[in-house]
């Protein structure tokens, strides 16, 4: 029986990947997150691009919008695989900084959307991400519960 060793970068870059496609997860049946995760990690622009046409289509971005969310999302998923790289951080950091990123990306779209076109983005990318979560945490749940199961039925 052979074993496989998975390198945390590999799994934390995967999860950089998917934390800047995350609202667009429910896309098609994963779909979309799929074409992310493959063009990660060699691509950050491939991936910024995807996001950006992704929200050109839900808010009708005119072309100094489209710009500017592409630059944006272009520097997120740049900073978020120079994050995952820095070895001096231990896996929990890196992810942190991840979500921060993912969290300032998000306050820089309000400056350059307009109100409704943040609303429509929002609620689509909540939709998107709260289908993502639930797909994602079921598996988890299942094992917690049965492990919890097995406890009881022990004791």
């Amino acid at each position: 029986m052979t074993t496989k060793t998975v390198k945390s970068s590999s799994i934390l870059t995967a999860f950089a990947a998917l934390t800047i496609t995350l609202p667009l997860a429910g896309c098609a049946n994963f779909s979309f997150q799929k074409r992310a995760v493959e063009a990660s990690p060699q691509a950050p622009i491939q991936r910024a691009t995807m996001v950006t046409t992704e929200m050109d289509q839900i808010c009708n971005l005119n072309n100094e919008q489209l710009a500017q969310i592409q630059e944006i999302n272009l520097k997120c998923a740049e900073k978020c695989d120079r994050d995952l790289q820095n070895t001096k951080l231990s896996p929990e950091q890196r992810e942190r900084t991840v979500l921060r990123n993912w969290n300032l990306k998000n306050v820089k779209y309000q400056s350059v959307l307009t109100p409704k076109q943040y609303i429509a983005w929002h609620n689509r990318s909540d939709d998107m991400f709260s289908q993502a979560n639930n797909v994602a945490i079921r598996p988890q749940k299942q094992h917690n519960a049965s492990a919890a199961d097995t406890v009881t039925a022990t004791n």
